[in-house]
């Protein structure tokens, strides 16, 4: 399934502001084992930009997102984004359809048991006359349901990153659709209940054995006291 426009959204950003300011890119998206992700999209500029264009900096963040296509998303909430400077547009998503999704430039395939994510080549001209230190952000990143095999990011756990204006290639992820297996806290917590009662009883069954096969001295009746003879008739 294709998932396209946030590279068209990068480059417009980056091409536009970089002989001035700052923008604020995000794109985190996390793949489920049934073909849907969650995750949100950020696309943002730094305050006082709009004015120096003749629209406000909500506008004209806007007018960059327009593109995105999360209009055709099914459970996408799009709300504004305002934070450390920067105003934009905040697009969070939950169980969106693989078929309906919009998020990354490039295509996202289940082959198997397996995600692979291509990429598409950046364009060295988005990122030329960017301002050292400017501040500006434009990274995405994606979490696979278990180990990754193979990309050419930065990987942590089992989320790749890519720092869309330092990439000079194509990105590019493998990863297994399916969970890793690592025990949720509830099972764990069962596990350990259940062994905690085991003990518990293998624990009792043990006195009750030991208190029945060796009676005390004092436990015996009088009259069958060491030595005691029955009186004759």
């Amino acid at each position: 399934m294709n998932l396209k426009k946030m590279g068209a959204i990068v480059a417009t950003a980056i091409l536009v502001l970089s002989l001035s300011s700052c923008v604020r890119i995000i794109s985190d998206v996390t793949l489920h084992e049934n073909n849907t992700a969650s995750g949100e999209m950020i696309v943002a500029v730094q305050e006082g930009i709009g004015a120096s264009m003749g629209m406000t900096d909500q506008a004209f963040a806007d007018q960059l997102n327009a593109d995105s296509g999360t209009n055709t998303m099914v459970n996408a909430k799009v709300t504004p984004y305002k934070q450390d400077g920067y105003v934009g547009t905040r697009i969070t998503f939950s169980d969106e359809p693989l078929a309906s999704f919009k998020g990354v430039d490039g295509t996202i395939t289940r082959e198997g048991d397996t995600f692979v994510f291509q990429g598409k080549a950046p364009d060295a001209s988005q990122t030329q006359g960017l301002p050292a230190g400017s501040g500006a952000i434009a990274t995405m990143a994606i979490t696979f349901p278990g180990k990754v095999t193979e990309h050419n990011g930065t990987l942590k756990g089992t989320t790749v990153t890519w720092d869309l204006l330092t990439l000079t290639e194509a990105p590019h992820a493998t990863g297994s659709a399916i969970g890793g297996g690592t025990s949720s806290p509830v099972a764990v917590i069962i596990i350990v209940a259940v062994a905690i009662v085991a003990l518990v009883i293998v624990g009792i069954v043990l006195l009750k054995r030991r208190k029945g096969g060796s009676p005390t001295d004092d436990a015996r009746p009088e009259d069958e006291a060491p030595g005691a003879v029955e009186p004759s008739a």
